[in-house]
Formats: C-alpha cells, structure tokens, sequence
C-alpha cells in the first residue's frame, strides 16, 4: 500500500450521532461521526460562500472524523454536546472558522469489490491538523480491510461475475 496526504481548509457541516448509536450504547460512551466540507479562502482571507457551497454539494469534498466527547465539560446529554461542539466551530459572530485536515489517500494493493461488484482500490481518512498520518493511515485501512474482508463486505473477486456465470450455468 501506498499513502500520499495533502492538508486542506475545512469547515463544520454536521454532526450525526445515529450513525454511532449503537457502538455508544454497547459501550456507554458518547462517540460520534462529524462532517466537515473542503473549503478554499480567498485573498482576502475571507472564506469563498460559492465555492463553499459547490463543494458541500457535490461529492469527494466532505470528510468524517469520529470524535469522542465522554467529558462532561462538553455536556451531558448529546443535545448539550452537539450545542458545545457547533459554538466551538464558529467564531463570535457565528461564522464557521476554517480548520486544517489532513487527508491521507491510501492507494490498496489490489482492487477489491463490494457486493454489488462496485471497485475499491483507494481508501481517504482524515486527520484533524497538520502532522504526518500516512503510516497511521495504512495500519487503519490495513486493519479495516482484514475486518471487512471476514466479515464479507468486500470481496477479492467481483461476485457479481460470479453470480452471472452461475446462472448461465444454470439455463
């Protein structure tokens, strides 16, 4: 596998504790998936609304982090810590404040599939800052790839070849 990374501006989009609600109840923690959109700043240094919004509607421009907010000093029930985390990503006159992410792009050494026969052969994570991830990044999509390889939601082999062979077998 290969890792290449580039730092990009990006701003707060949402938060989405569903997706978390699960693993939050299993493990009485308060985990969730945060969604942040690629923006560019102008010379002014004002952040470009028409270029923010063209990248938050078309897709490869947003990025999910996963943050942990167990500490009570961000509230206690997720409504609270959504408000604390929301004030936290903007300025005093509520405009959204630029962060850097740092966006690893792990190229796989093999094409896998999904089961809709849907290739993969590139995972993205993003970091939160500026420093080196690329060797975190591969342990991550390495890990993350044995795991979805057991547990069959990818596939070294397109099944839906497979399955389309079978029925031609079949008549």
């Amino acid at each position: 596998m290969k890792a290449t990374s580039k730092i990009i501006n990006a701003t707060f989009v949402e938060m989405d504790w569903e997706s978390m609600r699960e693993y939050n109840e299993d493990k009485s923690t308060y985990r969730c998936r945060v969604t942040f959109s690629e923006c560019s700043e102008t010379n002014t240094g004002e952040t470009n609304s028409a270029l923010a919004f063209l990248q938050s509607v078309t897709s490869g421009n947003l990025y999910g982090i996963v943050v942990n907010l167990d500490s009570e000093q961000f509230g206690k029930t997720e409504e609270e810590k959504t408000e604390t985390f929301k004030k936290a990503m903007t300025d005093e006159n509520g405009k959204l404040i630029p962060i850097p992410l740092t966006v690893v792009t792990v190229t796989l050494d093999q094409t896998y599939y999904t089961e809709d026969g849907l290739p993969i052969d590139v995972r993205k994570i993003a970091y939160v800052g500026t420093d080196n991830k690329e060797d975190t990044a591969i342990a991550s999509v390495t890990r993350r790839l044995a795991k979805q390889l057991e547990n069959e939601e990818l596939f070294k082999d397109d099944p839906t070849k497979k399955q389309a062979e079978e029925k031609k077998t079949r008549r």
